[in-house]
């Protein structure tokens, strides 16, 4: 994948912690990587330059065997930020409930806090999602290049 500017990835070293990825941009710029997020969408987009290709050398079999593997991966990621995202929302809206009742004013800091932190969750988990479907579709593209390979070339209904 090119990019319009050059750029630097590098990890980022916090102390006690792995890290994050960052990029440093022409301008000198650090912003953080949602690691995720690109590893999903490089991963599907790949998929999809493979499926376009269309290459006569391409092992479906071991492409599909890999695409099975990922979606598991990606799907148990999804369930883990499902979980999260309910429970926040939930506490949220507990938070909301408790704030009508009692209408203590530090309930309202709270309430603020959890809708910054389930905002992004919920951005995150709808990109797990959509994702996740789009490579489903991959799935019935690469099992049809399969179904196309064992029976000589002829277009086989899914």
């Amino acid at each position: 994948m090119t990019t319009p500017y050059p750029l630097q990835i590098t990890r980022a070293k916090c102390p006690g912690q792995a890290g994050h990825l960052t990029r440093t941009t022409a301008t000198k710029k650090r912003e953080v990587i949602n690691p995720m997020k690109e590893r999903i969408l490089d991963y599907r987009n790949r998929i999809d330059l493979l499926i376009e290709q269309d290459s006569a050398e391409t092992d479906w079999e071991e492409v599909l065997n890999e695409h099975l593997i990922q979606i598991g991966f990606f799907q148990h990621e999804r369930l883990i930020h499902l979980i999260v995202t309910v429970l926040f929302a939930l506490l949220t809206f507990i938070c909301v409930g408790t704030y009508i009742i009692s209408g203590a004013v530090y309930v309202l800091a709270l309430i603020g806090i959890l809708l910054v932190l389930l905002v992004p969750y919920i951005m995150h988990y709808y990109l797990l999602e959509n994702e996740t479907q789009k490579m489903y579709g991959q799935y019935d593209e690469i099992l049809k290049r399969i179904r196309k390979e064992k029976t000589g070339g002829s277009d086989v209904p899914a």
